[in-house]
C-alpha cells in the first residue's frame, strides 16, 4: 500500500490507478450450490446465503474470503437508504473497501448517485463484484470498478490527484466516503467493548487519517467501542452513530463522520427527489379567466346535445340491434344506454345457467379465494369477423356440480375485455382495473380507468374512487394485476387510439387499508422492465415477478419509390415490428415502518433476473400463466415469423410448463397414463373436493396419534366423527378424458383450483381467419393422468368483410376446409405446431410433426447454473410417493425444520399448541413436495418404462434382515 504519512499503514505497492476492465472469474471465486461444497469455516455463512445476497441463486459468486467481509444485504440497504439524506451537492460515492460488491451494488440500487467508484485490491474478489452487480442489473455506466489500493488512491487523490487517470479524479466538494474495513484483531469477538485501536489489519487511527478531510461512514462491529468515535469529531459537531439490526439482533453499527464540508443527517430523506412546481399567479389568472370563457361554451354546446340527444339514442340502439356498419357510432352514449339498462336490475341476482357463457376472449377467471369448489368468469369480447361484441356479465362455475351460474348486478363494470384482476392477500377480495371496449367494427376504442372490488360471497361490486388527477393509474388494457400482503401490484398494458398503440412501463400499488394508489418515483439508473403487455405478474413472498410480455417497437425499413424517370431509389420508412419479450424481473417490496404515516408507500426496486433455464424454445406470444405453489404454469402462445410484408408466419402450441421460480427454470409437463393406485382408501383422490377432504382427514388423523402418543403409521386406524354428507342436487355426468392437452391456442384463460388447472377458451388463427374457441378443459397437476373435458361447442363460422373479394374467399375457404377435414383426420400430437399464412393466396397445411422441444436444446450452461431441489438440504420426495406418505416418512425432520425457523424469528415452540406445530410442519412439506414435483415425475417415467411402479423401503416396513427361502427374489 502507498505512503500515509505517520500512519504508515503499509509498504507502497505498485497499483494500477486507473479503472479496471472487465475481471474474468478466476478458480478462487466460487458458487457453492451444496453444503457439501463448502470448507468448514464459511459454512455457516452459506446456511445465511440468501440474507447475505437474496439473488444467491441466480448465480453470485464469492471468494472463500469473501463470505467473511460482505455485509447482509438488508443491512446494506438500510445504509444505502440512509445515506440518502446527504446533502444534494454531494452526488459522488467512494467504496473504499468494495469486496464482492455488497455495498457498492445497493447504492448504485438506490439511485441517489451519480456516481460510485468501488475499489478492490484483490482481483479474484473484483471479479466477483463486477458479475455480482450484474446480477443485480445495475447500469455499468454507475460503477467505476478499480484495481488498488484504497489507501493509495485516497493519498494521490487528497495531495497527487494529477497520478490518477481523469476519471478517477471526482470533486472533493460532491464526494463522500463508504468504508467497510475488514475487522479483527484482540477481542474482537471476546470484549463486550471492542477497542478499535486494536482492530487489525487497520485501526481506528488509520482510518481516521486517510479519510478525516472528507464526509465518511465507517462500518464497524456492533461492540466498538463509542466513546473512541465520539472524541473524533471536528469541533463542535457531532458524530451520528447508527446500531443495525437484522431479526432483532444487532449486526453493526455505521458512524457517520463529517469532514471538512457538511454532512447533515437530518435532512429530509428526498432532498435531492423532484418536486412539482406550483402555477404563478398569472398562470391562475388565465386559468380562471379561461374557466369563464369555457362555461359560455359549455352551455352552448349543451343545448345542442339537448337537440340530438334523441337522435343519437335511437341510432345508439339501432346499432346495438342490427349492428352497424357505420363508425361514427358514440362510445360514450352506447355506455350509457348500458349503464341504464344494468341499472334496471333491482339487487344482485343469481341464477342457474342452461349452458356454459358464450364463447369470448379477452376475458378473466379465477379459482374463487372465498370457496374452494368455484370458478369466477367475468367479461371478454367476441369478434366474429365482422362485429364484436363485449360482455360484462360474472359467470360462477360450480366445480363438484359442474353447474354454471349467472349474476346480473345494479352496480357491475361496464362491458370489457383486455382488463386485469386478481385476488387480494387479506380478506378474500378481488380487485379489477381497467379494459377496453370497442364500436363494432373496431374503429373506434374507448379504454377503462375504473377500479372495482368485487365480494365474492355476495358477488357484490364496489367502485373505488380515487379523486384528484395522476392520483391513479390511467386507461389501459393488457396490463397485469398481483397482490402482496395489503397491496395491489398493477404494471404494464396499452393504450389504443385505432391511430396507434402506446406501450406503457409505469408501476402503480394500491393499499387495500389506506385506499390510496401508489406511483414509486424509480431511480433513473435502475434497471426495469420496458413497456409491454399480455406478460406474466406472479405473487411472491417478497413481492412479484414478472416474466415475458409482448409489445411493437419502431423500426426503420428500406423501401423502393419510383424515381422521377422511371427509376427507383431506395428511402427509408419507420415502422413497428412486433417483439416478444423473454425477459425476466423481480419486484422487491419491503413494507413502511409501522409507525410510519398511512401514506408512506412501500419501498420498492426492479432487480433484472437471468434468463431462465430450459425456456420454451422458440419465444411466444399470448402463452398464459398462472401461480400455483411457487411456481408459475404455462400453457400455449404463437411464434411470429414475419417473411415480408404481404404474409407472416406462425407456429401455435399447446405445450404445459412449469417455471420453477425460485431456481427460474421451466421443465415441461407431459400427461401420463394413469398407473394402477392401491385400493386404500385414505390414500385415494377422488375427485377435486375428495381429494382436498382426504388431505384433511389424513392430518387430522396424525395429529389425532400425535396427542395420544400413538405412532403416525397406526393414524389409519383412528376413526373420525364422521361428517353429514350433503348430497349434490344433481348426479355429475362422466366427462371424457383424452391424453393430449386441448387444441393449439394462445391467450387462453387458466386458473387453478385444488391443485387442478382449468383452461378456459383461446384464439387460434388460420389463414385471415381467427377462431375463438368455446371450451373448458381441466388437469390434475398433480397426476398428469390426462385432460378433462368439461365442455367444448362448435367455433361459430367466421363472417369475411365486405370488401375482401368474393371469389378468392371461395377459393380461400375451400383450401381451408380441406385442410381442416384433413387435421381432424389426424391424431393430435402432445407438441402440434400449426401455421399459418396472412394475406396468401393458399394457406399451409397444419404440421403435425413436433419440433426440437426446449428440453432437447438446453444447454450444458444451463444445467450448471440452476440447483436441483435435492440440494437445498431438506427432505426429498421419492418417486410414486404421495404427499401424505412422504410427510409420515419425513415429519420429524419437518418439525425440527420449523422449530429451527422459528427460533431465527424469535418465537419460541412452545407457545404454539401440537396441532399448529404439525399444521405448519405440513404446510412445509406440502411446498417441498410440489417444488421437485416436475423432477420426481421424470424419475417415476424412467422407472415405468424399466418396469418399476412403486419403490418401497424394506427398513422403514420393518422388513430388514428378513431371510427364509425366496428372500433374494422378493
Amino acid at each position: 500500500m502507498g505512503s500515509l504519512g505517520a500512519s504508515g499503514a503499509s509498504e507502497s505497492t505498485d497499483f494500477a490507478m486507473k479503472p479496471a476492465e472487465t475481471f474474468p472469474l478466476t478458480d478462487e471465486c466460487h458458487h457453492y450450490q451444496g453444503k457439501n461444497e463448502v470448507p468448514w469455516d464459511i459454512q455457516k455463512y452459506f446456511s445465511q446465503r440468501y440474507s447475505i445476497f437474496s439473488l444467491y441463486d441466480e448465480g453470485v459468486y464469492m471468494t472463500d474470503d469473501a463470505w467473511f467481509g460482505v455485509t447482509p444485504e438488508p443491512v446494506a440497504n438500510q445504509v444505502a437508504n440512509d445515506m440518502y439524506g446527504t446533502e444534494a451537492q454531494k452526488h459522488i460515492l467512494i467504496d473504499v473497501f468494495g469486496g464482492a460488491g455488497g455495498n457498492s451494488i445497493a447504492f448504485a440500487l438506490s439511485g441517489r448517485w451519480s456516481r460510485i467508484v468501488s475499489i478492490e485490491r484483490d482481483a479474484s474478489t473484483l471479479a466477483c463484484a463486477q458479475h455480482n452487480a450484474e446480477i443485480y442489473g445495475v447500469d455499468p455506466g454507475i460503477i467505476t470498478w478499480v484495481y488498488g489500493d484504497s489507501f493509495e488512491y485516497m493519498d494521490k487523490l487528497v495531495n497527487h490527484p494529477e497520478e490518477l487517470h481523469p476519471d478517477l479524479r471526482p470533486d472533493l466538494d460532491a464526494t463522500v466516503l463508504f468504508a467497510s474495513p475488514p475487522w479483527g484483531g484482540p477481542g474482537y469477538r471476546t470484549d463486550e467493548v471492542f477497542d478499535l485501536y486494536n482492530m487489525q489489519p487497520y485501526n481506528l487511527d488509520d482510518l481516521h487519517k486517510a479519510y478525516r478531510r472528507l464526509d465518511h461512514a465507517l462500518f464497524l462491529p456492533r461492540t466498538s467501542d463509542i466513546r473512541q468515535i465520539a472524541k473524533l469529531a471536528p469541533g463542535e459537531r457531532k458524530i451520528e452513530v447508527v446500531q443495525y439490526c437484522m431479526e432483532g439482533a444487532s449486526k453493526a453499527l455505521v458512524a457517520y463522520m463529517p469532514g471538512t464540508s457538511t454532512f447533515p443527517r437530518e435532512a429530509e430523506a428526498h432532498s435531492n427527489s423532484t418536486t412539482a412546481q406550483k402555477p404563478s399567479a398569472n398562470m391562475a389568472k388565465d386559468k380562471k379567466k379561461g374557466g369563464a370563457d369555457s362555461k359560455k361554451a359549455r352551455k352552448a354546446e349543451k343545448a345542442a346535445k339537448q337537440a340530438n340527444k334523441g337522435e343519437k339514442k335511437a341510432k345508439t340502439k339501432q346499432a346495438k340491434i342490427e349492428g352497424s356498419d357505420a363508425e361514427d357510432v358514440d362510445l360514450d352514449e352506447v355506455l350509457e344506454e348500458y349503464r341504464r339498462q344494468q341499472e334496471q336490475f333491482l339487487k344482485v341476482t343469481e341464477a342457474v345457467c342452461e349452458s356454459p357463457p358464450k364463447a369470448r376472449a379477452a376475458s378473466t377467471l379465477m379459482a374463487s379465494p372465498h370457496d374452494s369448489n368455484s370458478l369466477l368468469l367475468f367479461g371478454g369480447e367476441y369478434f366474429n369477423g365482422s362485429l364484436a361484441q363485449f360482455y360484462n356479465d360474472l359467470n360462477i362455475y360450480n366445480i363438484s356440480r359442474d353447474e354454471w351460474r349467472c349474476v346480473t348486478s345494479p352496480n357491475a363494470p361496464l362491458p370489457r375485455s383486455g382488463h386485469a384482476w386478481t385476488r387480494a392477500g387479506n380478506p378474500n377480495h378481488v380487485y379489477l382495473f381497467g379494459g377496453e371496449f370497442s364500436s363494432p367494427k373496431q374503429g373506434t376504442f374507448h379504454h377503462y380507468n375504473d377500479f372495482w372490488r368485487l365480494e365474492p360471497a355476495t358477488r357484490e361490486w364496489t367502485k373505488i374512487e380515487v379523486k384528484g388527477k395522476d392520483k391513479s393509474p390511467s386507461a389501459r388494457s393488457g396490463h397485469r394485476m398481483t397482490y402482496w400482503k395489503q397491496y395491489i401490484i398493477l404494471f404494464g398494458g396499452f393504450q389504443d387510439t385505432s391511430n396507434q398503440t402506446k406501450y406503457l412501463a409505469d408501476l402503480w400499488i394500491f393499499d387495500t387499508v389506506n385506499f390510496v394508489w401508489h406511483s414509486p418515483q424509480l431511480p433513473p439508473a435502475q434497471l426495469k422492465p420496458d413497456p409491454r403487455s399480455s406478460f406474466t405478474l406472479l405473487p411472491h413472498d417478497q413481492g412479484a415477478v414478472l416474466y415475458g410480455g409482448y409489445s411493437r417497437v419502431k423500426s426503420t425499413v428500406q423501401v423502393k419509390q419510383k424515381g422521377g424517370k422511371g427509376g427507383q431509389n431506395q428511402a427509408q420508412r419507420n415502422v413497428l415490428i412486433p417483439k416478444v419479450h423473454d425477459d425476466s424481473f423481480f419486484l422487491r417490496m419491503i413494507q413502511p415502518p409501522t409507525d410510519a404515516n398511512p401514506s408512506t408507500p412501500p419501498t420498492v426496486r426492479w432487480e433484472k433476473r437471468k434468463k431462465p433455464a430450459n425456456a420454451p424454445n422458440p419465444t411466444r406470444a399470448g402463452a398464459t400463466m398462472t401461480w400455483h405453489k411457487g411456481r408459475g404454469i404455462l400453457f400455449g402462445g404463437v411464434h411470429d415469423v414475419e417473411q415480408s410484408e404481404e404474409g407472416i408466419d406462425s407456429e401455435f402450441f399447446n405445450q404445459l410448463f412449469a417455471w420453477n421460480i425460485e431456481r427460474n427454470r421451466f421443465m415441461p409437463l407431459a400427461l401420463r397414463k394413469p398407473r394402477q393406485q392401491k385400493k386404500n382408501a385414505p390414500e385415494q383422490r377422488v375427485g377435486r373436493r375428495g381429494r382436498a377432504q382426504a388431505n384433511e382427514d389424513e392430518l387430522l388423523r396424525q395429529l389425532a396419534a400425535l396427542e395420544k402418543g400413538t405412532s403416525l403409521e397406526d393414524a389409519d386406524d383412528i376413526e373420525l366423527e364422521k361428517k353429514e354428507e350433503v348430497p349434490d342436487e344433481k348426479p355429475v355426468k362422466e366427462m371424457p378424458v383424452t391424453m393430449e392437452p386441448p387444441h393449439v391456442r394462445f391467450n387462453a384463460q387458466m386458473a387453478i383450483q385444488d391443485d387442478v388447472l382449468y383452461i378456459y377458451g383461446g384464439t387460434f388463427e388460420k389463414g385471415d381467419r381467427e377462431f375463438t374457441f368455446d371450451d373448458l378443459y381441466a388437469i390434475d397437476l398433480g397426476k398428469l393422468d390426462g385432460c378433462k373435458e368439461i365442455f367444448t361447442r362448435p367455433v361459430e363460422d367466421w363472417i369475411e368483410s365486405e370488401d375482401e373479394d368474393d371469389d378468392d374467399d371461395d377459393e380461400e375457404d375451400e383450401d381451408e376446409e380441406d385442410d381442416e377435414e384433413e387435421d381432424e383426420d389426424k391424431s393430435q400430437q402432445l407438441y402440434t405446431a400449426s401455421k399459418r399464412k396472412k394475406k396468401q393466396d393458399e394457406a399451409p397445411e397444419v404440421s403435425s410433426e413436433p419440433s426440437e422441444t426446449p428440453s432437447e436444446t438446453t444447454t450444458e450452461e444451463d444445467d450448471t447454473e440452476t440447483a436441483t431441489s435435492v440440494d437445498d438440504g431438506l427432505p426429498h420426495p421419492r418417486p410414486f410417493e404421495t404427499r401424505r406418505e412422504f410427510f409420515v416418512r419425513t415429519t420429524a425432520e419437518w418439525q425440527e425444520i420449523l422449530m429451527t425457523n422459528l427460533r431465527w424469528k424469535n418465537i419460541q415452540p412452545e407457545s404454539l399448541t401440537i396441532k399448529e406445530i404439525k399444521t405448519k410442519a405440513f404446510e412445509l412439506s406440502e411446498e417441498k413436495w410440489w417444488d421437485s414435483r416436475e423432477e420426481i415425475t421424470a424419475l417415476e417415467e424412467e422407472q415405468e418404462a424399466a418396469g418399476i411402479q412403486e419403490v418401497v423401503s424394506l427398513a422403514e416396513r420393518g422388513d430388514a434382515g428378513t431371510g427364509g427361502p425366496g428372500a433374494r427374489r422378493r
